[in-house]
């Protein structure tokens, strides 16, 4: 008796094309004994591999693959400044209600003089970085 692994690809056309070189997208299931198929999408000419909810799971060595790769990094990356920004404020005015209603107007007034110097603290900072990735 044997325990003999197997594995094979089929190959399926998806109906897309290559967000990168315009090629044919196939559809890839690798199987493997005893392991869950894994599925995904394949360009035909570069070999990109996209997962089936188009997140690249593979860039291609070419020029397209490598300048559409940064574009996506950038929109993400601006994508999650925003998120960022948003959770930062929600926390500060969390921290401020908490800090008002268990500390009182007196602990406000001490802690005033240090929030503003921290924030023109973190002003500075943005904005000499700013300056300088310009």
């Amino acid at each position: 008796m044997t325990n003999a692994i197997e594995t094979y690809t089929t190959w399926g056309d998806s109906g897309y094309d290559c967000d990168h070189c315009g090629g044919r997208l196939l559809k890839r299931t690798d199987a493997e004994t005893g392991q869950p198929d894994r599925h995904c999408y394949q360009c035909e000419q570069c070999g990109c591999q996209w997962s089936l909810d188009r997140r690249p799971l593979r860039v291609g060595k070419s020029a397209e693959c490598r300048k559409a790769q940064v574009g996506r990094i950038e929109e993400e990356q601006v994508s999650n400044e925003a998120w960022v920004r948003l959770l930062t404020l929600g926390l500060f005015v969390l921290a401020g209600f908490f800090l008002f209603r268990f500390g009182g107007p007196a602990l406000v007034r001490l802690l005033a003089p240090a929030l503003v110097v921290g924030v023109l603290v973190f002003v500075m900072f943005r904005f000499a970085r700013r300056r300088d990735d310009a």
